[in-house]
């Protein structure tokens, strides 16, 4: 594990993202030191009236529980030396693009920094931070706004 070479030449294809979160969760026991639990802060945007009866019908908790593959979930676990891919374009030049391959090598409250695994920017050391993340391509009735680490 502290080898980023062994890193670098390994990766896990995702079936599905149930089978995915068994295999993060699987992997996340096993790997030594604190866990660090990240939450989301979840809302609805531009709808209007904020005292109607719609904002009331979808309460935080059911938001929180809203899982999107173009967002990450509402509660994001990880450690100090797990691989972790961005989910979002941030800075192409610097090479933090959407698939980029990262190590964690430091939690902190509203950041985390990661180390490039692979490509033209291996080594590099970025700090992460929480983003808003709007999904497009939904059917709900309201427009969706979740801010977590796009990781």
């Amino acid at each position: 594990m502290s080898s980023h070479s062994y890193l670098r030449s390994r990766a896990i294809l995702r079936p599905t993202n149930v089978v995915v979160d068994d295999i993060n969760n699987s992997i996340l026991e096993k790997i030594p030191g604190t866990l660090h639990t990240h939450l989301s802060h979840d809302s609805i945007d531009d709808v209007g009236d904020e005292d109607n009866e719609f904002i009331s019908a979808f309460p935080v908790e059911y938001l929180n529980s809203l899982n999107m593959p173009c967002i990450p979930k509402h509660e994001l676990n990880i450690k100090v030396g797990i691989v972790v891919m961005l989910m979002r374009y941030l800075n192409q030049i610097m090479g933090l693009c959407n698939g980029t391959r990262m190590i964690v090598t430091s939690c902190k409250k509203n950041s985390i920094e990661c180390e490039i695994l692979c490509g033209s920017h291996v080594g590099s050391k970025y700090l992460i931070p929480r983003i808003e993340m709007i999904p497009t391509d939904t059917s709900w009735p309201f427009e969706f706004k979740r801010i977590q680490f796009p990781l």
